[in-house]
């Protein structure tokens, strides 16, 4: 008996063992939401005023990689986009999130657009996910920073807003899942906190 528990700790030990050192140095490929649908959701037809989004400005402090997973034992992974650029990835996140609230919204280039009715230009200041792992556990952080120029063409009026959250979780075996989950749920919340912060009025955008 006393063989057994000896052997089955020592397996138990090993196993955590493995699970700390496994992928040092890998990349963790997260998705930013919409960046695998351009040119699909993007050709849906909305309503009301004609809305065109500009690419978004990078303007993370640290760009060389979304964050960095810790590992238990020693070493680091690094989160990062599987192809791309966060700019353009972003970008069409609000695109597709858009249309799928209903807004008649494109993505346009340059400034300029006759069509528009209205411009929306935006920075990312702020986005990142980082893991730390521990015995038995894994610590998730999120961070996300967004900050948006509205001009109505009508008036030349500019509305300009700013939004930003954090998420967290806590997990016993780490999956990147549980990092890709962080980052969709928290560009959904700012998204979300953006679009309730404004209202329509005939062909312009204000703030409520």
């Amino acid at each position: 008996m006393v063989n057994r528990t000896w052997s089955q700790w020592l397996v138990c030990v090993g196993i955590i063992v493995l699970a700390g050192c496994a992928g040092k140095g890998e990349r963790i490929d997260i998705l930013i939401p919409g960046g695998t649908t351009s040119g699909k959701i993007a050709s849906l037809p909305g309503s009301g005023p004609k809305i065109a989004i500009l690419p978004l400005d990078d303007q993370r402090p640290t760009q060389a990689h979304l964050g960095t997973r810790s590992h238990l034992w020693g070493g680091e992974s690094y989160f990062d986009l599987p192809n791309g650029t966060v700019a353009d990835a972003g970008t069409q996140a609000l695109v597709d999130y858009l249309i799928r609230q209903g807004w008649n919204v494109s993505l346009a280039r340059t400034t300029g657009n006759d069509d528009a009715d209205i411009t929306i230009t935006g920075s990312i200041l702020s986005l990142s996910i980082d893991a730390k792992s521990g015995v038995m556990h894994t610590n998730l952080d999120a961070k996300n920073t967004l900050s948006f120029k509205i001009t109505n063409r009508s008036d030349n009026s500019v509305v300009r807003e700013h939004v930003s959250g954090t998420a967290t979780d806590r997990v016993f075996w780490f999956d990147r899942e549980d990092a890709q989950h962080l980052i969709t749920g928290l560009f959904e919340t700012n998204f979300n906190k953006l679009l309730g912060d404004l209202k329509v009025e005939g062909r312009t955008i204000r703030l409520k």
